[in-house]
């Protein structure tokens, strides 16, 4: 459920389409039910019903915004009062809660950020019912005015995107110096490689550098790398569900340096790996689950012939002796 609605819908400034969509998802779930309840506890101020603590969450949510706040005794203010702080209260609440890891602002046109942490997957839903699927340590940024008329996004890190397609708003991400832009598409862009990677499932894609013409074109199944001076390489026919696994909990490599599979899991995993010299360049091809440490280091170390070996914080892979 998108923490905006969650948010609208706790302040009391519910669209009927919001309060639709939030009946709609407590139903589909007795979990999501005990969600919103939880929220909603959080948000009423205790033995006063009709009644909230906005400046207890407005001091929440400044908190998490790195703003100085005054620290008067907590008012408690009828709901009626205040609109913008509380419809802030309501997302600090939201926030405080765990149900999210972002920052936000209510008005659109000044944008939106998404962002994940180690080992954090989040759903977004934009808009225009396009949706976003950030791996972890990834930051999504919507711009001001998205939709009016293009669809503009900045993305580091990670993601997979379903489109909407709308001829009349391209859908535009920009990434490792490019921009990718949807022509009707279900495509993934990753930018913590060596270059630019843009992976498509369905559809088609164009790869601009700036505003020039289309650096490459893609089609279903076709993966490009795009390096930082420009350059590209095409690959055809690859088995894309598994580059995309990720999604279903298994980082599938296929012919990935061993450097570079090191600098994923460390993404996915809060460690910190060391590879022997002269391992960085080691190809891996195996799957690696995201959320087992322990199963994907006796993965890696069975296919590699490496023994692994903990001094302190620090994992070491070495070839064996």
């Amino acid at each position: 459920m998108d923490s905006d609605r969650l948010a609208r819908y706790l302040a009391g400034e519910a669209s009927p389409d919001d309060h639709a969509s939030v009946v709609a998802w407590t139903a589909s779930n007795p979990s999501n039910q005990n969600e919103l309840d939880r929220l909603v506890a959080a948000w009423r101020h205790p033995g006063q019903p009709g009644v909230y603590d906005l400046d207890l969450a407005w001091a929440q949510v400044a908190g998490r915004l790195g703003q100085a706040v005054a620290d008067p005794e907590p008012v408690a203010i009828p709901l009626a009062r205040r609109p913008m702080i509380q419809w802030l209260a309501a997302a600090a609440v939201v926030m405080a809660t765990g149900s999210v890891m972002m920052l936000r602002t209510r008005d659109r046109d000044v944008g939106m950020s998404y962002s994940t942490t180690i080992g954090e997957q989040k759903t977004v839903t934009l808009p225009d019912g396009s949706t976003a699927v950030l791996a972890p340590a990834s930051t999504l940024v919507v711009a001001p005015g998205y939709g009016r008329p293009n669809r503009r996004l900045s993305l580091t890190g990670r993601a997979w995107f379903e489109v909407s397609h709308d001829d009349a708003r391209p859908f535009q991400v920009s990434a490792g110096g490019m921009i990718v832009e949807d022509l009707g598409t279900e495509f993934e862009v990753v930018t913590t490689g060596p270059g630019l990677q843009v992976t498509v499932v369905s559809g088609s894609v164009a790869v601009h550098r700036g505003g020039g013409s289309a650096t490459v074109t893609l089609g279903p199944r076709d993966v490009a790398t795009i390096s930082p001076e420009g350059g590209s390489s095409i690959d055809h026919q690859v088995p894309v569900d598994r580059m995309i696994s990720w999604r279903q909990g298994t980082l599938d490599f296929i012919d990935r340096p061993l450097g570079e599979v090191v600098a994923e899991l460390q993404r996915w995993y809060h460690v910190e790996l060391a590879l022997a010299p002269g391992l960085a360049d080691r190809p891996l091809n195996a799957p690696i689950p995201t959320g087992n440490l322990t199963e994907a280091l006796e993965i890696i170390t069975t296919a590699l012939g490496l023994i692994r070996s903990d001094l302190g914080p620090v994992i070491t892979l070495a070839p064996k002796p």
